[in-house]
């Protein structure tokens, strides 16, 4: 599965594999074992939650995205989390076709690229500025469905339907 994100803005984080899988050696300034990969944060374009708002999505690149910027994206698990308090699932995803995230296939993998819950709560608040607590997460038959229930409320909301 495939889609289209929107960013809306980056920050730096420190999610990279465990295994030293980047082309740096662990002494150089730009090796991402010492600074992590970009998280983007963005939305799915054409989708409507019941709060309202387009699909969230969280976006591990590896150089950062300006805000507008498309980008075709592969979901990799749906984060259950909560925003305030108040339920706000996200969609992380890495870029189609970028060979360093081919390692990211589920949520099981997450773990391997120290996106722990901790972690994600402390990016999420960088690029959110709420109070984010990551309490699980899905794998593709649940982002297919949020994705799906959310293309076609927006289809519904615009007159759109087939």
């Amino acid at each position: 599965m495939k889609t289209t994100v929107t960013v809306s803005a980056t920050v730096g984080s420190p999610i990279a594999p465990y295994d030293g899988a980047d082309p740096h050696d662990v002494t150089d300034t730009g090796s991402v074992r010492q600074t992590g990969y970009p998280l983007a944060s963005g939305s799915v374009p054409d989708t409507l939650t019941a709060e309202g708002q387009p699909v969230g999505v969280v976006l591990l690149t590896e150089e950062p995205v300006p805000p507008g910027q498309p980008v075709e994206a592969r979901p990799v698990a749906l984060i259950r989390a909560l925003a305030d308090g108040q339920p706000n699932p996200l969609v992380f995803c890495v870029p189609v076709h970028d060979a360093n995230f081919a390692a990211l296939t589920g949520p099981d993998d997450l773990r391997a690229w120290h996106a722990d819950p901790e972690t994600l709560d402390t990016v999420l608040h960088r690029l959110h500025h709420h109070h984010w607590q990551v309490t699980g997460y899905a794998g593709a038959a649940e982002i297919e469905t949020l994705l799906g229930e959310a293309r076609h409320a927006y289809e519904r909301l615009t007159g759109c339907l087939e």
